[in-house]
């Protein structure tokens, strides 16, 4: 195989620095959506147990 004819293969898994902003972004997002979303289950599953008042 002649290796001049090669084309070279973008290595996927490194982010480029421009996107890399974008998927920190995205991953607090949801990051902070799903700990919004346990305290909210968290306080209903409060509000169903018998004998516990809320503050």
């Amino acid at each position: 195989m002649n290796d001049e004819n090669k084309v070279p293969v973008p290595d996927e898994a490194q982010a480029s620095p421009a996107h890399a902003g974008d998927d920190i972004a995205t991953l607090e997002r949801e990051a902070r959506a799903k700990r919004e979303a346990e305290l909210i289950n968290a306080q209903d599953d409060e509000e169903k147990r018998p004998g516990t008042t809320r503050r």
